[in-house]
């Protein structure tokens, strides 16, 4: 609801799901698979979580994910930004 709104509810269907593109960008963030459409996916959270010590298959404590969510976040953000930047500079 932070980015949709107060009155923002779920779609409920296709039609509505399909209508929606920044929702459908936001869940895609969450697939689990690897590659950069998804930031969130299990894969990059590994891929992070060994630069923390952690090995594939270890335990992730809440504080661990914390941590791999907020380098994952900063990763995105500065990807997106250097995206921007790359567009701008075509102009």
């Amino acid at each position: 609801r932070h980015v949709f709104g107060s009155n923002w509810r779920a779609p409920r269907d296709l039609d509505d799901l399909k209508s929606n593109p920044l929702y459908c960008q936001l869940l895609d963030s969450f697939v689990d698979a690897p590659g950069p459409n998804h930031v969130f996916s299990v894969h990059n959270m590994v891929q992070i979580g060994m630069s923390y010590d952690k090995l594939p298959g270890e335990w992730y404590g809440p504080t661990t994910v914390a941590y791999i969510l907020r380098d994952l976040a900063l990763l995105h953000r500065r990807q997106q930004q250097d995206v921007e930047e790359e567009a701008h500079a075509l102009q």
